[in-house]
């Protein structure tokens, strides 16, 4: 096995798994009958992926996406002194300073109240900017979270509304009264990513690196809002699992899609099956491995042609580690309800990294 990107929760994966770096177990090392490893590099793709094409083996074809949060490319903090200033210098909220611009000013139409009270923007990822059932059942490249343009929006809250702008033309995207926020969800193992979630409408999900900032002034914000069940409370949850789960339009309809964390920063972008291997059961670990395997062509349901059979190749499965049938459990496609293969983790009796 070689790894691509793993979840973080096992912290002494040599003893439970194997390594989220690259690693490999000795099935495709080189013996004196056995295959030798490819002498070439291993291709790994790169991390933020979009498969929305059906893979070779996969009972499903489900568009999926690997997404890198702002996060894991934010510059480094600034030094002792620039942050010890940056503390004493007041700056306003309007990061993004729509309340300077002509165009977001009048798109804004901000009521007495509102210019009476501090309004903060930022700008913001808005992973679903067609919604959330679009980007997770539609293969488009426009409703897709990895849209670098049509995702990057300004975030704006005031006393009264949450507006979505787009960040390029200040054109209105969404906007919402206080009063239709029933909360916000902090997703795991993300500093910048969180889940909007609404009364009436689908979830929002968003992804800022002032979400602090945000989360603040939303709790001053919803004291003017006195109808709001959480005017006085905290309006903001923390999920506990890396599995996230995205309310669609229909509120009685359950989940429509899934934010799945591989790593810090990293999250895979999916429907949401709940007959899946990933979703059913207890699954303690996930991610995207490398496999050594000869392929084989001759059966009718094979994924490789007759000509690529018997080759040593190295594949990309989504592999689990669950705990309610203590199990590694890999398969073709994350939203497949079969495995394509299994090791019972009793059978396991020991672990090798092979430089590759």
């Amino acid at each position: 096995l070689a790894g691509l990107t793993a979840e973080p929760q096992i912290e002494d994966l040599d003893a439970t798994a194997c390594e989220a770096s690259h690693c490999a177990s000795d099935d495709g090392g080189a013996d004196e009958n056995g295959p030798t490893v490819d002498p070439e590099p291993v291709p790994l793709p790169k991390i933020a992926q979009e498969a929305a094409s059906p893979v070779p083996g996969a009972t499903r074809s489900d568009p999926y996406r690997v997404v890198e949060t702002t996060a894991l490319h934010a510059k480094q903090d600034p030094g002792l002194l620039s942050s010890a200033w940056a503390m004493l210098e007041k700056k306003s909220k309007d990061l993004e300073g729509v309340l300077k611009n002509a165009r977001a000013k009048a798109v804004l139409g901000c009521s007495a109240l509102e210019q009476q009270q501090e309004v903060l923007s930022c700008a913001c990822c808005n992973y679903t900017h067609a919604g959330v059932e679009a980007a997770a059942a539609t293969a488009e490249s426009h409703v897709s979270p990895l849209d670098e343009v049509r995702r990057k929006q300004v975030l704006v809250l005031t006393c009264e509304r949450v507006v979505l702008l787009q960040a390029d033309s200040f054109d209105l995207r969404l906007e919402m009264p206080l009063s239709n926020l029933r909360y916000c969800l902090i997703a795991p193992f993300s500093a910048s990513v969180f889940v909007l979630r609404r009364t009436e409408g689908p979830d929002l999900l968003l992804d800022t690196q002032s979400r602090e900032d945000f989360f603040q002034h939303l709790r001053k914000c919803l004291e003017f809002c006195e109808d709001h069940p959480r005017r006085f409370g905290e309006p903001v949850d923390e999920w506990p699992n890396t599995i996230v789960p995205l309310l669609g339009t229909k509120r009685d309809g359950g989940p429509v899609a899934a934010a799945a964390f591989l790593q810090y920063e990293v999250f895979l972008f999916l429907p949401w099956h709940s007959n899946s291997c990933l979703m059913r059961g207890d699954t303690f670990f996930f991610g995207f491995l490398y496999l050594h395997e000869q392929r084989a062509g001759d059966a009718a349901d094979s994924p490789y042609t007759r000509s690529q059979a018997g080759q040593w190749r190295w594949s990309l499965l989504f592999f689990m580690l669950k705990t309610s049938t203590r199990e590694l459990v890999w398969v073709h496609h994350p939203s497949d309800t079969e495995p394509a293969g299994s090791i019972k983790v009793d059978n396991i009796q020991s672990l090798h990294s092979l430089d590759s």
